[in-house]
């Protein structure tokens, strides 16, 4: 644009009075200045804007890391508390522990929801009830909510539903974990309708020790999308420390009757699964 005006300037020059002259040698030298101040200003800009981008890319990696951090320091405080219950269960006798059990139960379902990102989550352990049955069945044994949700865990999986297959490919070990980040995607996707469920996104692990698995710990949250990956990791790290816990209360009867039900179902499918087993008088 400036170099637009200096030739008009120019050309007007050689058009007009001498006495002219003088004033479109002015106006060229304004125009050369005014292209200056606009060069300059448009490189201070973009210096701006790369000095504002470049900021906030550090304020998003401080607050990542700061996230982490937050993430870290509560994992270790869950895990420890979780830990703390379990060095407890481990140091009374055999014959009392079926009844500690719960205890750590309940804080394993705690943990599970407190340690998650989502304010609105809660979390509940599955139990399979009894491995002797033909087909096995889990009710939520142990429930934590936050105070946000007034839903509760109604569902009880009977083994053989064609809709609840894949908790039991979790169970199985087919899948060590399920994580549906939108759950009305998901239903779509596999019925091709949008499903009636209260909340938006789940998480599915399986609570395994020893070959033995004893059931299922799931968190869900009412928002598609606000349980991550990091979240994934925790509830399966939980599960994995629940299934230590479950597998100090089984006896060496208890293991050998999951054993010889876990042989009997590969008969029947041709898929051995990982089984749990029902302490009498657990609670």
């Amino acid at each position: 644009m400036a170099g637009a005006v200096v030739a008009l300037a120019t050309l007007a020059g050689l058009m007009v009075p001498a006495e002219w002259r003088v004033l479109t040698a002015a106006v060229s030298a304004l125009a050369v200045f005014a292209g200056v101040v606009l060069t300059w200003r448009k490189t201070v800009a973009e210096e701006a804007l790369r000095a504002r981008a470049a900021s906030q890319e550090e304020v998003a990696l401080r607050r990542a890391r700061a996230d982490r951090e937050r993430s870290a320091i509560l994992f270790g405080y869950n895990v420890s508390e979780l830990l703390v219950t379990i060095d407890g269960l481990a140091r009374r006798p055999a014959s009392e522990r079926s009844q500690e059990i719960a205890a750590v139960r309940q804080s394993a379902a705690v943990q599970c929801k407190e340690g998650v990102g989502a304010v609105d989550a809660r979390a509940a352990y599955f139990r399979v009830e009894d491995l002797r049955a033909t087909r096995r069945r889990m009710t939520p044994d142990k429930v934590a909510s936050s105070p946000e949700r007034t839903d509760g865990f109604t569902t009880v999986f009977e083994e053989g539903g064609d809709d609840d297959q894949d908790v039991w490919d979790v169970l199985d070990g087919r899948r060590t974990t399920s994580f549906v980040e939108d759950v009305a995607e998901w239903e779509a996707a596999r019925s091709g309708r949008r499903g009636t469920r209260s909340y938006g996104t789940f998480i599915t692990a399986r609570v395994e020790a020893g070959g033995v698995a004893f059931g299922i710990l799931t968190v869900n949250a009412v928002r598609p999308g606000s349980l991550l990956h990091e979240d994934k990791l925790y509830v399966a790290a939980m599960a994995r420390i629940l299934g230590l816990a479950e597998l100090l209360c089984l006896t060496t009867h208890a293991h050998r009757t999951a054993t010889d039900a876990a042989a009997g179902r590969s008969g029947m499918s041709g898929v051995v699964p990982m089984i749990g087993y029902r302490q009498e008088g657990a609670s």
